[in-house]
């Protein structure tokens, strides 16, 4: 008996199955193109995931970018771009919707940008009011790249009838035209110059301003252009608000400004090509036309300051704001740069960026520094105050005149290595006059000393069960608090304390103020963030209060203990910025320490070691190697029983070669200013002279001389 077809059919497709795989994927392969193209749409319309991947997958492994294009152009599907999007959402389809989504939109930026297409439509610009609008729609798509071809038209004379139609056409594409027509505008001949200059002002963006203004200043301008372009620049001027009596290197400077500072909010540039993620240069010659360079988009507004400010240097030279924005730029630029990208625009013949810094010299690198703090610009701040270091005398570093020095201002700054590189850059000036914030400069020194995982917070609070909480909550977070109900009552504990990290207070909000202005006076707290946690009817005061403090933070008083630590984070990460990393810690350390040395050897009259002294004893325990002997060394220096002592006690404990340095520490000490150990610790240490051996008890012997103890014990032991 003959078996019916579709018995037939089922049983070939349970074949199928059995023999391993989803019969969709067999099919989908088969299909043509256009058929898995509306299948796709199709499966995800209905909720079959699973079938919309197998087609969507045989539809990218069939066709090229351009053939996909045409294909979904051509489908009745024209609201595919919501069924991609519902597709990206769903986990199994997800990937294939990215890709053709991808793909599609890769083909589109391709095809609008082709040469003979753009040709094609300039050509179609003349040929009726549809095929204008259809035109203007590709061009528009097109955007900067098509200018080119635009400009191209507008100087070929034989192509007249179409001028009219091209400049209507660029007015619409608006925007994307302006940074080719002015990289175009002041070298164009006088007939192009001139329906540039009128495009540009009808597009209406003032970037154009600069261009403008240069060709109205070239004295071989001709006088009918001239006429139209100072036209074109006072319309734009009068739009803008600028002045237009500003020349064109102050324009420039301006423009160059704006681009740095847009960078600096992370807005994108005009010119700034989103599918490739590059920006584009432009550049005109008479010979080739209207040229665009990619460069790097992580760099481009960087590199488009840097050509404004290099324009506005190269009409006006002694433009020092222009200098200074040249330098902050390209240091920005560099540091910027993803590794192992090139910038072409940055010549193989240029030098690194700090080569300029150091030739432009201190007052033009202290403008790079004052902007680096005011943007908050950790690594350009570091960057400019190498650059000080390595070039600017004493007087330049703590003198400006009557300007702002922003060396000092970046002892204050909201990260813990500018604040370390500030504090070296200035005590190793060695300065011989006493200078604003000088007070500062030890206890970031002694910051520095400190191991990574000490930190300390100090409390004023209005009340002492306030206090008690203030503290236990503190300590949760891993802090080592103290406090009191005024910072009075604070002093001596304050002044045994290394350093402060943090400031807490919840008194009332005058007396909160009154607080920070302390802290401000204080050589362990000027550098330090306050929380201040204010009554809900002060609250909206003390943000507006705080948001011109850059130290000060505010949180509600009655917020709750999760709110209290986000605050108390949130200042503590503000100020401690990019993380440190243990070999860097230890090195900053061993400088502090070298540096506290030198000043303590050559009794520095500007800079009081004594300020780093609760941080030098608490590094005696430091388990770092050199950290310990080296805080050893400097108290030896200092004329105080504490540290005499406190350099006695570590080398009765330390041991090997670390106990050896204490006590020559410990002589050295006793050589300079005498004995002021206990009576318990001289005797600790004369019986090491008299029970220890080799050089322990050598050295020992030595520290016991310098103590200028009786002579007794020499005796005992030449008797013994």
């Amino acid at each position: 008996m003959q078996r019916p077809f579709a018995l037939m059919l089922g049983a070939s497709i349970v074949s199928l199955n059995l023999l391993g795989g989803p019969i969709t994927s067999v099919s989908a392969q088969q299909q043509d193109p256009k058929s898995l193209w509306a299948d796709f749409n199709h499966y995800v319309a209905i909720a079959r995931p699973d079938l919309a991947k197998a087609n969507g997958q045989a539809l990218l492994d069939q066709v090229d970018d351009a053939t996909l294009l045409k294909i979904v152009e051509e489908s009745d599907y024209k609201n595919y771009e919501q069924n991609l999007l519902r597709a990206a959402r769903v986990a199994d389809v997800k990937d294939v919707a990215k890709q053709l989504d991808s793909r599609i939109q890769a083909a589109r930026v391709s095809l609008s940008r082709n040469d003979e297409r753009i040709a094609s439509d300039i050509e179609l610009l003349a040929q009726g009011q549809r095929q204008y609008r259809n035109a203007v729609e590709r061009l528009t798509a097109a955007g900067q790249f098509a200018a080119p071809q635009l400009v191209e038209t507008l100087r070929d004379d034989a192509k007249k009838n179409l001028h009219p139609y091209v400049y209507e056409a660029m007015i619409a594409v608006g925007q994307p035209m302006v940074s080719p027509l002015c990289a175009a505008l002041p070298q164009l001949d006088p007939v192009t110059q001139t329906q540039v200059a009128q495009i540009l002002a009808e597009i209406g963006y003032p970037q154009a301003m600069p261009q403008l203004k240069e060709v109205l200043e070239d004295s071989k301008t001709d006088p009918s252009a001239r006429k139209v372009v100072e036209i074109a620049f006072n319309k734009l001027a009068a739009s803008s608000g600028l002045s237009a009596n500003l020349d064109a290197a102050s324009l420039y400077l301006l423009l160059g400004q704006q681009q740095y500072d847009l960078t600096t909010k992370g807005e994108k540039l005009m010119g700034f090509d989103a599918s490739s993620g590059t920006g584009i240069l432009w550049q005109f010659t008479d010979k080739l036309g209207l040229l665009d360079t990619p460069v790097p988009g992580e760099v481009y507004g960087d590199i488009l300051a840097m050509r404004s400010a290099k324009r506005a240097l190269e009409i006006n030279e002694n433009l020092d704001e222009a200098l200074s924005l040249y330098l902050t730029a390209n240091l920005r630029r560099e540091n910027n740069l993803p590794e192992g990208v090139v910038d072409p625009s940055y010549g193989p013949d240029m030098q690194p960026a700090s080569y300029y810094g150091m030739l432009a010299g201190p007052d033009r690198i202290h403008d790079v520094l004052a902007k680096a703090i005011v943007d908050s610009d950790a690594t350009l701040a570091l960057d400019a105050i190498d650059i000080l270091s390595q070039t600017a005398g004493t007087d330049a570093l703590v003198n400006r005149g009557k300007a702002i020095q922003p060396l000092l201002a970046a002892l204050q700054y909201p990260d813990a290595r500018v604040r370390f590189a500030a504090s070296v850059a200035l005590a190793n000036a060695r300065p011989e006059e006493s200078f604003s914030a000088s007070y500062r400069v030890v206890p970031i020194l002694a910051e520095a000393i400190r191991t990574g995982d000490v930190r300390s917070a100090l409390v004023i609070a209005k009340d002492q069960e306030s206090l008690n909480a203030q503290i236990a909550a503190l300590s949760e977070l891993g802090y080592d608090a103290f406090g009191g109900i005024s910072l009075a009552d604070v002093q001596a504990e304050l002044n045994a304390t290394a350093a402060v990290d943090l400031v807490l207070t919840d008194v009332a909000f005058e007396d909160a103020k009154g607080v920070f202005e302390a802290t401000e006076k204080d050589y362990k707290l000027g550098a330090a963030p306050v929380v201040i946690a204010a009554p809900a009817g002060n609250q909206v005061q003390a943000s507006d209060w705080a948001a011109k403090n850059s130290r000060a933070f505010v949180t509600l008083a009655s917020a709750s203990s999760d709110d209290l630590r986000a605050a108390i984070e949130a200042a503590a990460s503000a100020f401690e910025g990019e993380a440190i990393d243990e070999e860097q810690a230890t090195e900053n350390a061993l400088d502090a320490l070298s540096i506290l040395y030198d000043m303590a050897l050559g009794s520095d009259a500007i800079f009081n070691v004594a300020d780093a002294q609760p941080a030098l004893i608490q590094a005696l325990a430091d388990s770092r190697p050199g950290i310990a002997e080296e805080a050893a060394s400097v108290l030896a220096l200092v004329n105080d029983t504490d540290a005499q002592q406190a350099i006695a006690e570590a080398a009765l404990a330390a041991t090997g070669e670390i106990q050896l340095a204490m006590f020559d520490s410990l002589a050295e000490s006793a050589t300079a200013f005498g004995s002021k150990l206990t009576s318990n610790q001289i005797n600790k240490i004369a019986k090491l002279v008299a029970e220890g051996k080799g050089e322990l008890a050598i050295t020992a012997a030595k520290t016991h001389g310098a103590l200028a103890q009786p002579t007794s014990a020499a005796v005992k032991a030449i008797l013994k």
